[in-house]
């Protein structure tokens, strides 16, 4: 209804749609809407509805993050035959047990 409202537009010069909780697929169907008009003139980005969508991806792309992470861990099970170190995936664990291991190395070699 609004993409036919607004190719058929006459005097509607500036639109501010933004709060409307658009989708990527609302917004480009949006877009098509716009051919053939030739009064709007001032349409400003919808920020906040960009920001909700960019927000919905980061937290796809850090569960994608962590999945990969996660399948690393279990490849380098795998190829250790099962033996698992118990920092593997855990680098403040990993750190804390390198500088036990240097200790324990000094106090041999001193």
């Amino acid at each position: 209804a609004l993409g036919t409202a607004l190719r058929q537009n006459r005097t509607l010069n500036t639109l501010r749609m933004d709060g409307n909780h658009l989708s990527l697929d609302g917004l480009k169907g949006f877009r098509g809407c716009l051919y053939g008009n030739k009064k709007l003139h001032t349409l400003p980005n919808p920020v906040h509805d960009l920001k909700a969508l960019i927000g919905g991806l980061d937290r796809e792309i850090a569960q994608c993050e962590e999945a990969v992470r996660n399948a690393k861990v279990q490849i380098k099970i795998a190829c250790r035959g099962g033996r698992v170190k118990p920092w593997l995936g855990n680098p403040a664990l990993k750190q804390r047990s390198l500088e036990q291991l240097r200790a324990a190395k000094r106090q041999q070699g001193a």
